[in-house]
């Protein structure tokens, strides 16, 4: 049995056995991209039959870090989901998901006085958003499928019996670096039981092609999905968020300090979440650059970009 222990949150009866590879997951970061991919499987019939065959599982993970705008989109895509008959589920930490040290982005930082920076790895996907995931997809098949579940055996079982599941990954074209190639995929379940699709980089979509597909059937275009504390965030993006979310703009600062005071004893290796530079010298810096643009400037860079630019799926 699973290691999670929690009540059942309403998973679906057991149910018939799917036709061999019918089971996909779209792995929804409810942002532009994933949206676009979303809107396809809901309402383009030759893109369900290519992509989403059989059983559309949807699930997205809390980080505890996003924006206002995302939360807004989260609850549309909820509704849009029911509406359109597509299994959707928002994968929050009390549901026992999330690594017990991983609660959520700010958290992590406050209860270990680090930060997240360009020097470092980036380990936030794969615990915020990854793990969650698939430890939640693990018990759903389990559950469903009536077979064991824990340690990703009800994963490793479906794919030895119905195919492996596939996995949207919503990365939008020219973003081919970010695509994990096959060699790179872990040895164990994840490479026996799970095949990962971009459907966007198949099909040519970059983001404004994303943000125009939505448009065009009528559909909000939601703000790109990434934490508010992402140290992938250019300057300007780093103006958008004082100017905008100052009070979030100074937590950083705080963790920053924080982080550096711990690690003093490190000289040149403590980095910040620029590196070598603290944030309140990169705004300095921001400020002289960006400074003389407009609000509305500020709103559309930030509309367009996205920065999880480090990660890989």
């Amino acid at each position: 049995m699973t290691p999670h222990c929690r009540p059942n949150p309403g998973f679906p009866p057991a149910a018939p056995a799917p036709v061999s590879g019918a089971l996909t997951v779209l792995s929804y970061g409810i942002g532009q991209d994933s949206w676009s991919l979303l809107l396809s499987c809901a309402l383009d019939p030759a893109f369900r039959q290519k992509y989403a065959p059989g059983t559309l599982l949807v699930l997205s993970s809390e980080t505890g870090d996003e924006h206002p705008g995302t939360y807004e989109h989260l609850e549309y895509s909820r509704r849009f989901c029911a509406e359109s008959g597509i299994e959707y589920h928002h994968i929050t930490p009390e549901m026992g998901y999330h690594p017990r040290t991983w609660p959520g982005l700010r958290q992590q930082y406050r209860r270990n006085d680090t930060v997240g920076s360009k020097r470092f790895p980036k380990s936030c996907t794969d615990n915020l958003k990854l793990t969650p995931i698939y430890n939640f997809l693990d018990e759903w098949v389990g559950r469903r499928w009536n077979m064991p579940f824990g340690r990703k055996e009800a994963l490793k079982l479906f794919a030895q019996k119905y195919g492996k599941i596939s996995m949207l990954i919503g990365l939008a074209a020219r973003e081919e670096k970010r695509c994990v190639k096959p060699d790179e995929i872990p040895k164990g379940w994840r490479q026996c039981a799970i095949q990962v699709l971009y459907p966007l980089i198949d099909r040519g979509m970059d983001r404004g092609a994303c943000q125009r597909h939505a448009a065009s059937l009528g559909q909000p275009v939601p703000p790109p999905s990434n934490c508010m504390l992402c140290p992938y965030m250019n300057e300007a993006e780093l103006l958008w968020l004082h100017r905008f979310h100052r009070a979030d703009f100074e937590e950083w600062v705080e963790l920053e300090a924080r982080k550096i005071a711990k690690n003093s004893h490190k000289g040149a290796r403590n980095s910040g979440v620029w590196g070598d530079r603290l944030l309140p010298q990169v705004l300095e810096e921001a400020l002289a650059k960006y400074g003389h643009w407009s609000n509305e400037q500020l709103q559309e860079n930030k509309f367009s970009h996205g920065h999880s630019v480090a990660s890989r799926y």
